[in-house]
């Protein structure tokens, strides 16, 4: 017989709660967007190494490339399948979080960081741009919003899924 974990429960209907919010207002930014900027930014220093489009796109890389692998280590590594719906959630919020930068490219009204001196440049623009992609930017930025999405969904369903299942998992146990 399956036993409940209310804590569970109540913490996935929150980021259902939470996830429904971003969908709704286009992926607007949220409290946590500051770790996202972090990581993206140490992605544009981590993949410079590579050449100036690597580099530019090595932002957008890192920051889904992190919970990607943090979800890995909680699902593979730790057995902690819940915890890992929680990082998949993470990881769909980041992509909304791209789909904003990436429906920008075009307007380029959104404020950037500039860490090396003078006009910070826009990844999605630069990003399109070498990709021949720049008048396709609203179906790429939709494709990204798109993805996000149905990762919240499996996130959400991952997470009720675990909280009512008998499988064995020792995250957020009572």
């Amino acid at each position: 017989m399956a036993q409940v974990n209310y804590f569970k429960v109540f913490f996935t209907t929150v980021l259902l709660i939470v996830g429904t919010r971003f969908v709704l207002n286009g992926g607007s930014f949220f409290w946590f967007d500051g770790a996202n900027l972090v990581i993206h930014e140490a992605g544009h220093a981590l993949f410079f190494w590579f050449g100036r489009f690597i580099g530019i796109l090595g932002g957008t890389i890192l920051q889904l490339f992190v919970p990607f692998v943090l979800a890995l280590y909680f699902f593979i590594g730790k057995k902690e399948p819940y915890s890992a719906s929680v990082i998949i959630f993470w990881l769909g919020q980041s992509f909304l979080n791209v789909s904003i930068y990436a429906r920008d490219a075009l307007k380029r009204e959104l404020p950037l960081v500039g860490l090396g001196g003078g006009e910070p440049e826009h990844d999605w623009n630069n990003i399109l741009f070498e990709l021949g992609l720049l008048r396709h930017t609203e179906t790429v930025a939709n494709i990204i919003f798109t993805t996000g999405v149905l990762v919240i969904i499996a996130a959400i369903a991952m997470g009720y899924y675990y909280s009512f299942s008998e499988k064995e998992d020792k995250s957020f146990n009572e």
